[in-house]
């Protein structure tokens, strides 16, 4: 690799990438490559998956993942471990450490451009030490404040608030003193700079040239019937509990509203749909590529789902399957507080739906109106493909393209 045109994306995640994080990167990639730049994407393996699959040994939470081949834009290598416990601040220990694996692979490409994506952070402080060492740009995409995320949930443990206190300052001093750093929305940049942090905004969005209407090739047989969609990695975090309750009751009075899940789910959700006997109304379709989504599940459905908890420390957040439903035409129910700034979005550009997280009343009530009044859904999703370019991925790749070019 060139160091007038190397460019390495780092990531805690397996290789070949799924999910949100591997729609910003990709779309990167490609305009990146596009410019004549060499582009890499470094991540890891999940260390207890591997130990659970060879030794029988269960280290983490047990997740539903049924696979489907990605195609690769760019080269992906997965060149060190990462683990993830029970106990966060246990795990982040561990993971500065195996870091430095990466940090190896750096030293010997030497990049021109070092590009860490967060979360989690526990890359930021060897991926730092490396860039310096070979005079490598360094740049930090920051989705989601981790180190605030992970300080809030760990209130009950002094040890563990003092240990991911301290690792914040630390990781707070290196993204004061990288060349450049990214976040995808106004909350993350305002929380940041009272750190003293600055930075400029490349928003997260949808891949027009994959999310976009499409039309099914599996024509709907029930024309009463309503059918939801859920598409990510349905969690604490994106938890439809309260959802599928809300489906429940309403199919036991008469009215038949299906939710399909893409992505992967925690076995605790899957054996929770099999203990309320709901495996009807829920469907668990697997973990498929954004192209499978859009044309098998979002051509078929009629409402995109978050059913995002209510703690108020997301307010800031606006999830990358929002951008994605609105480029593919659907109206957005989501279950998260109203004084979110998801919310606020949802409302302002009247695509959709919002009911706080834990409010069954209103989610029925809502579900109810969706189901009798079919004209709500096409007036929404006129809205949506009314504003659908506004959040086109190639234009924010654009932006980070910009960014390389000041700092060369």
């Amino acid at each position: 690799m060139k160091k007038n045109n190397g460019v390495v994306f780092l990531i805690q995640s397996p290789v070949p990438l799924k999910g949100a994080p591997a729609q910003r990167i990709r779309v990167f990639c490609r305009h990146l490559m596009r410019e004549g730049y060499e582009v890499y994407v470094l991540g890891g393996q999940n260390l207890g998956e591997v130990l659970a699959s060879r030794l029988g040994v269960s280290l983490t939470e047990k997740i539903e993942a049924k696979r489907s081949e990605h195609t690769t834009v760019c080269l992906e290598i997965n060149a060190s471990f990462y683990l993830l416990l029970r106990i966060p601040y246990i795990s982040t220990l561990i993971n500065l450490v195996l870091a430095f694996f990466n940090s190896i692979y750096l030293l010997i490409k030497k990049p021109r451009f070092i590009i860490v994506t967060v979360p989690p952070s526990d890359l930021v402080l060897a991926t730092y030490i490396a860039a310096r060492l070979i005079r490598s740009r360094y740049i930090i995409d920051v989705r989601d404040p981790y180190e605030e995320i992970q300080l809030y949930y760990s209130s009950g443990s002094k040890l563990g608030y003092r240990i991911l206190k301290f690792l914040r300052g630390l990781n707070y001093a290196i993204y004061r003193r990288a060349d450049a750093v990214i976040f995808v929305t106004n909350g993350i940049k305002d929380m940041m700079r009272k750190y003293g942090i600055r930075g400029v905004i490349i928003p997260n969005g949808a891949d027009l040239e994959v999310f976009k209407p499409a039309i099914s090739a599996f024509p709907r047989r029930d024309k009463s019937e309503l059918t939801l969609v859920f598409s990510g990695r349905a969690s604490r975090y994106y938890n439809p509990i309260t959802l599928i309750l809300a489906l429940k009751k309403l199919n036991e009075e008469g009215i038949r509203i299906k939710l399909l899940l893409v992505g992967t789910i925690y076995r605790d959700l899957s054996d929770l749909i099999e203990k309320l006997d709901v495996e009807e109304l829920v469907k668990y379709l697997g973990f498929l590529s954004p192209n499978e989504v859009v044309s098998k599940v979002f051509s078929i459905s009629d409402v995109g789902i978050i059913p995002r908890t209510d703690d108020s420390i997301f307010d800031y957040a606006i999830p990358a399957k929002f951008y994605e439903y609105i480029a593919s035409g659907l109206p957005i129910f989501a279950l998260c507080r109203r004084e979110s700034d998801l919310a606020k979005l949802i409302l302002s550009c009247n695509v959709g739906w919002v009911c706080e997280y834990k409010d069954l009343d209103c989610i029925i009530r809502t579900l109810k109106e969706i189901y009798t009044n079919r004209a709500l859904i096409d007036e929404k999703r006129e809205n949506a493909l009314r504003i659908r370019r506004y959040f086109d991925r190639s234009v924010h790749a654009r932006m980070l393209l910009r960014v390389l070019k000041i700092l060369l």
